[in-house]
């Protein structure tokens, strides 16, 4: 009677099943069936009554063609490498060396390191460093006079408009040393009168203008610093930094980019050794086919453009020339120099096989991880 009473109310009726069979779980007499199931899994959800476990029971037998591989000479004991014990006891003579095959595919580890310009810029100093070179730094911030005066680029040249360079906002300008105002007194000397052989831009030359503060347009300037220290001193120079110009974004332009700056200070400078300089560069990066171009620079005469082809389009990776005695003259150089200026990421384009400059710029993990040379 008091059971049916009990089995009549429903509640009390499912916590006796329950404790039932939690007895006989504690007990190790139970037997899972589908009726106790459905009781077990809302008291596995709790995570505070049962703990369930479930166990896998895999079983191997040996099929007739393994029995055959135990017998035969394939089953002997193998060794993946010689150690000086082998050899000290000879044992290496009774041993059975296993055999490697190169073909298998290694073990895949992600990529961490340096970015992808970073390791271009490391294999273009290695190249420059191993031949003799010495490397300079800079500023990004320059006085218009050492970006563009010291160059003989006039000061009304279309480069020095605001659409063109990056001006900073501030009224006083840069603060020429009393050396540097005599340097550039020279330079504008030359800008108007131009020097034996050679004639100037006339006009009016005015040192307030020099005196603007711009984010460097080339990495030239760093040059022109360095030859006015050296006077009469052979040397091989080059950096790898950042410039800027007020550029329109597009595949192969972009307002912030490395240039690749170098110049040679030599009684052999010569536009012979700047084109050998030019294609062994470019060889040494894997390029060997590039076409050099006569151009125009104020600063150079001659002057060349390295030109190549991406997507079937010739795109000029840089400029290079011979500097013009306007240039030298007033640095007091005992020598010509050959000069170029090369931009790095046009360069990565081909040495990654990318299309678009902005690639490089984009926070793409996997490409990052696994990129490639494709050259």
């Amino acid at each position: 009677m008091l059971w049916d009473e009990i089995k009549g109310n429903k509640a009390f009726y499912e916590i006796n099943r329950r404790k039932t069979i939690l007895l006989k779980i504690s007990n190790g007499n139970f037997n899972p069936d589908d009726d106790n199931t459905k009781i077990i899994d809302p008291l596995t959800k709790r995570n505070d009554v049962l703990l369930k476990k479930t166990r896998t029971r895999r079983t191997f037998k040996i099929i007739n063609e393994g029995h055959k591989f135990i017998q035969s000479d394939d089953a002997q004991e193998t060794v993946g490498e010689l150690t000086p014990e082998l050899l000290t006891s000879g044992k290496w003579k009774d041993m059975r060396f296993r055999k490697y095959d190169l073909n298998l595919q290694g073990q895949h580890v992600d990529r961490i390191g340096r970015h992808p310009l970073r390791y271009l810029i490391k294999e273009i100093r290695e190249i420059f460093l191993e031949m003799g070179f010495t490397e300079m730094t800079g500023n990004y911030i320059e006085s218009a006079g050492w970006n563009m005066d010291s160059l003989f680029i006039p000061q009304d040249h279309p480069a020095r408009e605001m659409q063109d360079t990056f001006y900073l906002e501030k009224k006083n300008g840069y603060n020429f040393s009393t050396e540097e105002l005599a340097l550039f007194r020279k330079f504008g000397e030359v800008h108007v009168n131009g020097v034996r052989g050679y004639s100037g831009y006339g006009g009016s030359w005015n040192i307030e203008e020099s005196k603007k503060m711009v984010l460097r347009t080339h990495t030239t300037p760093n040059t022109i610093r360095y030859l006015s220290r050296i006077k009469a001193k052979e040397i091989g120079l080059f950096s790898v930094e950042k410039v800027f110009r007020h550029e329109s974004v597009d595949w192969k332009h972009l307002a912030e980019f490395h240039q690749i700056e170098g110049a040679v200070h030599s009684k052999s400078a010569s536009l012979a050794t700047l084109k050998w300089l030019m294609r062994y560069f470019y060889e040494r990066l894997g390029f060997s086919e590039i076409r050099l171009v006569p151009s125009y620079y104020p600063y150079t005469e001659p002057s060349m453009d390295v030109v190549v082809k991406i997507n079937g389009k010739d795109v000029e990776m840089g400029g290079s020339g011979i500097f013009r005695p306007e240039v030298t003259k007033p640095l007091g150089l005992k020598y010509p120099v050959m000069a170029w200026g090369l931009g790095l990421e046009r360069l990565a384009l081909i040495y990654y096989g990318l299309e678009d400059l902005r690639e490089l710029y984009q926070s793409d993990i996997n490409w990052l991880r696994n990129f490639k040379i494709k050259i």
